[in-house]
């Protein structure tokens, strides 16, 4: 049953000309015993066809124009709309068309719901959508595409939520108690990828025997990698490995770096190989062997010298052999005791030398005599 009404009551009207006229509304009931209850209105407000009750149907519906938008955010009807750089569109410019879901409760005061926009790029195609509170604004979300290019306004989380930073790759953890191995990240560029992997020691209960490894490969093939490791021990440290995974660098957490080997011996800095330099500098903490020239400075003799020489097999105050094998040589040090026997041979050679100047005076003057001696010879062979 039907019946259809204007706003003073009276009932629907056919003009001569074929035109049904109807009132302000037109009420559907599902059954003759509704009474003024109605499943669905047609309703006439100001200008606008309004409908109650649920729309069903198995033909086709078609709108030949969406509704014009002002501001995104002012919309709180369900339906199709369309605008060019309006205010508060996912971008500052061009066109857009879209759906609005309104909540069953909206008015001008309540915006609840969602839109989903679509940007007028055939050739970069984009896609947003947002929820919106009660003023109508929300956050646009720009769903990912394979074709174009690609901008994401905040942060990016992968295998995860809350992302802390423009990419955060969350991977579920290594086993703490079996040993395996994880990549977590990808990076593939022709022949050439980068991996971001962890791995951990087998029948380990404990965060030690840890690695986040930085792998470069080639075709397949392991190459350069930077391991961050918490070792057996739990002590951290930095590796670098050349191609074909051959040792180069570790960085310990102490601050101190091996070239070479693994183990730096409690040095800062320990090379496994030849180091070549234009120039190095050694800051040198003992006393400067300047104070071998002071006039008390207790010279050794040459024979007592002599005898230390055939007892110890080296110089006083420089390591023997076994020692220098044992411990190296430590550079400022030994070059302030080569210095110092430098200048002890210095002074060793200033005091030959006085002894050989008064040697050669001595001869002098053996000469002159032994010449005199000679001219009396010949004149007393002469006066005889």
């Amino acid at each position: 049953m039907a019946t259809a009404q204007d706003w003073w009551g009276q009932n629907a009207e056919i003009r001569t000309d074929g035109v049904m006229e109807i009132g302000k509304y037109v009420d559907f009931h599902d059954s003759d015993t509704d009474g003024n209850d109605y499943s669905v209105r047609l309703m006439s407000d100001n200008g606008t066809l309004r409908y109650y009750g649920g729309l069903r149907g198995t033909g086709t519906l078609l709108i030949d124009d969406p509704n014009d938008v002002i501001n995104w955010n002012d919309i709180w009807q369900s339906g199709f709309f369309e605008g060019y750089s309006k205010s508060n569109a996912p971008e500052s410019s061009g066109w857009f068309w879209g759906i609005n879901l309104g909540h069953r409760s909206n008015s001008n005061s309540n915006k609840y719901g969602g839109q989903i926009l679509i940007r007028n790029t055939p050739s970069s195609p984009a896609l947003y959508f947002r929820s919106r509170g009660s003023d109508g604004t929300g956050e646009w979300s720009k769903v990912l595409h394979s074709v174009g290019n690609q901008e994401i306004n905040g942060n990016l989380a992968i295998g995860g939520t809350n992302p802390l930073a423009r990419l955060h790759i969350i991977q579920e953890a290594v086993g703490s108690t079996s040993g395996n191995s994880i990549n977590g990240a990808y990076w593939e560029i022709g022949r050439q990828k980068l991996i971001l992997k962890a791995s951990r020691t087998a029948n380990q209960t404990n965060w030690n025997n840890t690695t986040l490894k930085l792998q470069a490969m080639i075709d397949g093939t392991d190459h350069q990698s930077i391991d961050f490791v918490n070792d057996e021990n739990f002590k951290e440290h930095v590796d670098i490995y050349t191609g074909n995974q051959i040792f180069n660098t570790r960085f310990t957490a102490g601050g101190s770096v091996g070239i070479g080997t693994t183990n730096t011996f409690g040095y800062k800095l320990a090379v496994n190989g030849t180091i070549g330099a234009k120039e190095v500098n050694v800051e040198v903490t003992s006393a400067w062997p300047d104070y071998v020239f002071e006039e008390n400075y207790n010279l050794t003799p040459l024979q007592d010298l002599e005898i230390y020489l055939k007892e110890n097999k080296h110089l006083p105050g420089i390591p023997d052999a076994k020692t220098v094998e044992e411990e190296g040589v430590k550079l400022g040090e030994m070059n302030a005791k080569l210095l110092e026997k430098v200048e002890e041979l210095t002074l060793y050679m200033i005091d030959f030398n006085k002894e050989m100047q008064v040697l050669k005076q001595n001869n002098n003057l053996l000469l002159e005599q032994n010449r005199l001696l000679k001219e009396e010879i010949e004149q007393l062979k002469k006066d005889n």
